[in-house]
């Protein structure tokens, strides 16, 4: 009978207040209705990077679902912003755990069955699910359910702001910078060097005649890329063999 809140640990929200309000409101929808509840953000730009969701047409403070979009072309993305019923799929998601487990059991019976078989041996150890993990079928949850799910979820706009800050670039916007726009987290000396991503645990990071990059100093490894290619940090993880890893 709990209700759950799933949420990113890569978001950016800010005032926390109101985004309790709106949590709180969400979990209230939940008990009222044993809806599927998620938050919607407003768009600010044509964003490409995340999904969409439709809505209906309302005044109200939850909203009827209509459809969940995929991460849309610039064209599509630029038609979404000029409607007042589309929002940011923020992949937040608050619902009761008996309706989570009935959806799976219905639209992902090899999870459910999967799930069932460690929760039924009181299997909790990070390192005892591992395997059983693995077998899962690879699909985000906006396919697998919510898509086949729509008419029983309920959308309340954010009234607080929000970023996905799970890539370089994003995270950018939220580190203070220098005059010559380098965004800094740790210690930085630079000499014309501009509008870099500069990212450091303990060292001094010095920089000369640099510009766009992205730095990153860990206590096991130091990044380096262009600012404009950050993607390819997934292709680059893909090649670390497991001693480095």
């Amino acid at each position: 009978n709990a209700i759950c809140v799933i949420l990113s640990a890569d978001a950016w929200i800010d005032p926390v207040d109101k985004f309790q309000d709106i949590i709180l409101k969400a979990v209230e929808e939940v008990k009222a209705n044993d809806s599927v509840v998620t938050i919607g953000i407003k768009p600010t730009s044509a964003h490409t990077g995340y999904g969409y969701i439709e809505t209906k047409q309302s005044n109200q403070d939850c909203m009827d679902v209509i459809s969940f979009k995929e991460k849309p072309t610039k064209q599509i993305a630029q038609n979404y912003i000029k409607q007042s019923n589309y929002f940011w799929n923020a992949g937040i998601f608050i619902w009761s755990a008996q309706k989570i487990v009935n959806c799976l059991k219905e639209y992902l019976p090899n999870h459910y069955n999967i799930i069932k078989e460690f929760t039924d041996k009181n299997i909790i150890s990070p390192t005892e699910i591992a395997p059983y993990y693995e077998k899962l079928d690879s699909i985000s949850i906006d396919y697998a359910i919510m898509e086949k799910i729509g008419s029983e979820i309920k959308l309340i706009p954010a009234t607080f702001k929000w970023d996905d800050i799970g890539n370089w670039a994003s995270l950018e916007n939220h580190l203070p910078k220098d005059d010559s726009g380098n965004a800094i987290k740790g210690k930085l000396v630079s000499y014309k060097s501009s509008n870099n991503i500069v990212v450091s645990n303990k060292k001094l990071i010095a920089l000369a005649n640099i510009d766009n990059l992205i730095i990153v100093e860990s206590d096991d490894a130091i990044l380096v890329l262009p600012k404009n290619d950050d993607q390819s940090i997934k292709a680059l993880y893909e090649k670390l063999d497991d001693t480095y890893k």
